[in-house]
């Protein structure tokens, strides 16, 4: 299965590090530095002190790469930037891609849940 994690945090790292043991994963994130480092190190010392994250994970900040072929899409990011995030895919993906939502909260703005504002955004 190919898989999209939208997030490079604790979470969508450790979500990625395992789902890659028997998937294609990629991690996307707009944090271009970030992407970089993990690109180059395969590892967060600061999320993960002394733990190689694997070799087989994808990395890019770039959202077409990130969901191309992709068959599930995990958002693993703050609830308060999935709107925003959600927006970017809004017509680049069809009805046979999955949505998993591994956020928690809600926006802090609107007092939505993260459910209620993949919803709204992609009906």
């Amino acid at each position: 299965m190919n898989i999209t994690i939208l997030g490079a945090g604790a979470y969508g790292l450790a979500l990625a590090n395992i789902l890659s043991d028997k998937n294609d994963v990629t991690v996307y994130s707009i944090i271009e530095k970030e992407i970089n480092y993990l690109k180059n190190t395969y590892r967060n010392d600061k999320l993960f002190p002394n733990i190689q994250l694997s070799k087989k994970i994808c990395f890019t900040n770039n959202i077409d790469e990130a969901i191309n072929n992709t068959n599930l899409i995990i958002i693993a990011i703050p609830t308060n930037y999935i709107e925003d995030t959600i927006k970017l895919l809004k017509n680049k993906i069809n009805n046979n891609i999955h949505i998993c939502i591994a956020s928690k909260g809600i926006n802090d703005d609107t007092n939505k849940f993260a459910y209620d504002i993949v919803k709204e955004i992609l009906k």
